[in-house]
């Protein structure tokens, strides 16, 4: 049941890793000095300052937690809940957002293009025999069906989410993906990191590819499988980022633009990493109790 799984971890990462706001910045003062020079490593996540506020190196207790709750759960509903012994590290944690700059690793550019590896494995497995799940199976994990949509309380999904994270209210759970958003906002206009796109699109069409910025090639209408001409615009893509040390000045900028919102928003930043803290001992405790795995 690979798309139950995946529902999973959305659902999980979506409360459990200070999820994602939208909205428009709020007013900042001027363009903030620069951090020390960021070191972008192909293929690698980038640490950057609002991290340590959004739970990314708890993905791991997170998850197995999540699984033990959630098997425990449907079991006493009269269904069998298989429990993923897939790793999921701190790297695995951080890769879920996506940087904007988007791809570094010339590896992987050569041999897949734009085109996520994860995806492409994914979708060489062989397809289960099993047909989807019931409706009283996904009414018992979720609460609710395709046909039926809505929350129960009595879903297992929303009471293990509701066992690792019930202090975190809807206000603090936000407040890290909204200030990362802003800072990211603000990165994308600010004119050093123009100055350093514009450079990577004059390199780029020096190779002979016209891209305005890396998400106008990543987003382009790519085949279903990478092709030559794909992997040949991603490399040069990689290349150019190596050039013109976009990722780089990208990831600088937008460690300044975190630095200034974690000044401006000390007291709360410090309430969130508590919560933090105490979900993770509640998590690693489900865990350490567990006597069936």
């Amino acid at each position: 049941m690979t798309h139950v799984r995946s529902s999973v971890v959305v659902c999980l990462l979506a409360v459990l890793v200070s999820g994602c706001a939208s909205g428009e910045p709020t007013k900042g003062s001027a363009d903030p000095p620069p951090t020390s020079p960021t070191t972008v490593t192909p293929g690698s996540p980038v640490d950057l300052p609002l991290d340590a506020y959004s739970g990314t190196g708890q993905v791991e207790v997170l998850l197995r937690a999540q699984e033990l709750l959630l098997r425990d759960c449907m079991q006493a509903k009269g269904f069998r809940y298989e429990i993923t012994n897939a790793p999921m590290t701190r790297a695995t944690g951080k890769n879920l957002v996506r940087r904007p700059y988007g791809l570094t690793d010339r590896a992987q550019a050569a041999e897949f293009g734009y085109h996520d590896p994860r995806a492409i494995a994914a979708r060489s497995r062989p397809t289960p025999t099993a047909g989807p799940p019931s409706d009283a199976y996904m009414m018992a994990l979720h609460g609710y069906t395709v046909d039926k949509p809505g929350t129960t309380a009595g879903g297992c999904m929303k009471q293990a989410i509701d066992r690792l994270s019930s202090d975190l209210d809807e206000t603090t759970a936000t407040l890290v993906g909204r200030l990362t958003e802003e800072a990211r906002s603000r990165t994308a206009d600010d004119p050093r990191v123009d100055d350093a796109v514009t450079a990577w699109s004059r390199c780029m069409a020096g190779r002979g590819f016209r891209y305005g910025s890396p998400t106008d090639a990543e987003s382009a209408a790519w085949p279903e499988k990478p092709d030559a001409k794909e992997k040949a615009t991603a490399v040069a893509d990689v290349e150019c980022k190596e050039e013109t040390d976009l990722a780089g000045i990208w990831s600088t900028v937008e460690a300044a633009y975190q630095h200034r919102a974690i000044e401006q928003n000390a007291e709360a930043l410090q309430h969130v990493r508590a919560l933090l803290a105490r979900r993770a001992a509640r998590a690693a405790d489900i865990v350490a109790e567990d006597t069936e795995t």
